[in-house]
């Protein structure tokens, strides 16, 4: 039996009023069937055992390995190639966890205590980690980027194109991002129709204690984006989530912005919300809010979060409180809860869902399917699943299979620079929670 009839007839009745609690459990419970099949087509589709595989699957049973290995990657691009240094970092990071790695690696754990080879050594290193593990997440330019959406168009997959950076510091670097967007928004031709903008890159001071200042640059410079998407390129824009912090002036922002925005049929620009904070909800209503007023739908990235340690940890040592759900469940129901309530208002929302859980995947539809809206033409033509480039291969494949859209998120750049992005995926999907462990640790 196809996945997609897994879900059965229609069983809910479609009302005015607003769904429960109690409504997401139940649909929970009856996408389970579709959920156990999808994992089992996602099993069999899982990516060969690579060395890469075979570090994420150490990675995702040793914490400490874990956090160690993390470390290590996030300093590589400030060693700047220099091969003692390389060499050092790797031993004071690795070494104790010897007896944990695969048989290659720890060869060349032994070989780094041979001064003769150890330099030549560290440059293998190196020359691993950016052409071995980094292209497993990065894409290295926009001609890669081409081809890669060009091999995904025969499954109805887009690519949304990403480009990797960290916190812009000058206004010299936060023009190169502005640069970089706008040329990526004259790829529609080339496949390319989504573009994801970093809200940190539009001014180099976007943070709560330069609000003022921040909201106003930052929303002059997306306006202008939004604009040339909508009238130049006819791209769509989606702004993304970073850290929590940044969270508000983000939305702040975003929304300004597009309420400002009276040009008829106007509906290329969307943001994300992250799943995973506590109150996501409200971001979530609030979006839904501004595109009834302003009249035109506005594109949501539901996603489930990646800052996780980082937003736990913050929170830990200034003694706040923790503004991520602490356990995968409870992020999994939230994702599902503000998944159902997005869908219920599809008049104004275009939905995108980022997920490789099967679970996920399946509420998802099963939700669809109770609202009517997969036999609703507009309502698909502006959907699509998501999911990460690498990470995401599995469920891609079996999504491909069910005849389904979907959008594999791209991160673009230098891959050595990379780095702090590539950490973090690992960090993301490595917990013993996570479902790509999953599909590795067999």
């Amino acid at each position: 039996m196809p996945i997609c009839d897994l879900v059965g007839a229609r069983t809910f009745k479609i009302r005015s009023e607003k769904m429960t609690e109690n409504d997401v459990v139940l649909l929970e419970e009856k996408s389970k069937p579709m959920a156990e099949s999808l994992e089992r087509v996602m099993r069999e589709l899982k990516p060969t055992m690579s060395l890469t595989i075979m570090l994420l699957r150490l990675a995702g049973k040793d914490k400490k390995l874990r956090s160690k290995l993390l470390e290590f990657i996030d300093v590589m691009p400030s060693l700047g190639g220099n091969r003692k240094k390389i060499r050092n970092h790797f031993r004071m990071y690795m070494d104790e966890h010897r007896h944990r790695f695969p048989v290659p690696y720890k060869q060349m754990l032994n070989v780094m205590n041979i001064p003769v080879v150890s330099l030549w050594c560290a440059g293998v290193m190196e020359w691993v980690i950016k052409n071995k593990f980094a292209p497993h997440f990065i894409i290295k330019d926009k001609d890669e980027l081409f081809e890669l959406s060009s091999l995904y168009s025969a499954d109805n997959c887009g690519v949304m194109a990403d480009f990797l950076g960290e916190k812009v510091l000058t206004k010299k670097e936060s023009e190169q991002f502005i640069r970089k967007y706008q040329e990526a928004m004259g790829w529609v031709d080339r496949g390319i129709v989504h573009v994801s903008v970093k809200p940190s890159s539009l001014y180099p001071f976007f943070e709560p204690e330069h609000y003022s200042l921040a909201k106003r640059e930052a929303e002059v410079t997306l306006y202008g984006m939004f604009v040339s998407a909508f009238m130049q390129y006819n791209s769509r824009v989606t702004l993304d989530a970073e850290h929590y912090a940044l969270r508000d002036l983000t939305e702040d922002v975003f929304c300004q912005v597009v309420s400002e925005l009276k040009i008829s049929g106007c509906d290329n620009f969307g943001i994300a919300v992250q799943a995973y904070l506590k109150d996501s909800m409200g971001s979530a209503e609030r979006f839904v809010g501004v595109a009834k007023k302003r009249g035109a739908p506005l594109m949501v990235r539901l996603v489930k979060g990646a800052y996780w340690d980082t937003e736990v940890e913050i929170a830990n040592q200034n003694g706040w409180s923790v503004p991520v759900f602490e356990n995968k469940e409870e992020t999994d129901r939230n994702f599902n809860r503000i998944a159902l309530y997005l869908l219920e208002n599809s008049d104004y929302i275009r939905f995108y869902p980022a997920t490789h859980n099967p679970k996920s995947i399946a509420f998802v539809y099963t939700a669809m399917n109770e609202l009517g809206l997969l036999n609703n033409n507009e309502f698909m033509n502006n959907f699509a699943y998501q999911v990460l480039y690498g990470l995401g291969e599995s469920p891609r494949k079996a999504l491909a299979q069910m005849h389904l859209p979907t959008l594999v998120y791209a991160p673009m750049g230098n891959l050595m620079e990379g780095m702090s992005y590539f950490a973090r995926r690992i960090l993301e999907n490595t917990s013993n929670e996570g479902f790509l462990f999953t599909l590795v640790d067999e």
